[in-house]
């Protein structure tokens, strides 16, 4: 039986733990990947008040946990409520201008919007059409009918999803 030299050997178990390393490594940034915006948003908070826990330390006589809590309240106070406020008051203005021109027009602009910018649902008419016989469906089974394939049919005439309008 002929061997395989060994530097063969060591290349291909190299690209296989090279492999199975990226792997793990992209499996991992995926899961990670939804708490990096609030970590590097954290980052950025730290190092724009950083000078400024340091001027609070320097006034509670080098008291690091009372500096903390103080910058803390801080840029709560001065960052948070404001963004909040102002959300509040975003709100409040869309729904002003929603309860001044009504749910017709409202509808009529986002569609026009939509059509503008080339964000139509392609099959929308059949994406509905399913839609609603999945609600039918799922209705039968909650009410306790027997779903059978009579009962499938039957469902599926009702709710003609697979005819072309």
């Amino acid at each position: 039986m002929a061997s395989v030299p060994l530097s063969r050997r060591y290349k291909v178990s190299l690209i296989v733990l090279l492999a199975l390393t990226s792997i793990v490594a992209l499996l991992f940034f995926r899961i990670l990947q939804i708490f990096l915006l609030p970590l590097f948003s954290a980052l950025i908070l730290v190092i724009i008040f950083q000078p400024v826990y340091h001027w609070v330390l320097t006034r509670c006589g080098n008291r690091r946990a009372l500096a903390a809590g103080l910058t803390t309240a801080a840029v709560f106070g001065g960052v948070l409520v404001p963004f909040f406020v102002l959300a509040s008051l975003a709100v409040a203005e869309g729904m002003a201008i929603f309860g001044q021109t009504g749910w017709g027009q409202v509808v009529g602009r986002l569609a026009r919007l939509r059509a503008g910018i080339d964000l139509e649902m392609p099959y929308e008419a059949l994406m509905r059409r399913a839609d609603r016989l999945f609600l039918d469906t799922r209705t039968a089974i909650e009410n306790g009918q027997v779903f059978s394939q009579a009962a499938a049919a039957q469902l599926t005439r009702r709710s003609s999803v697979w005819r072309t309008s």
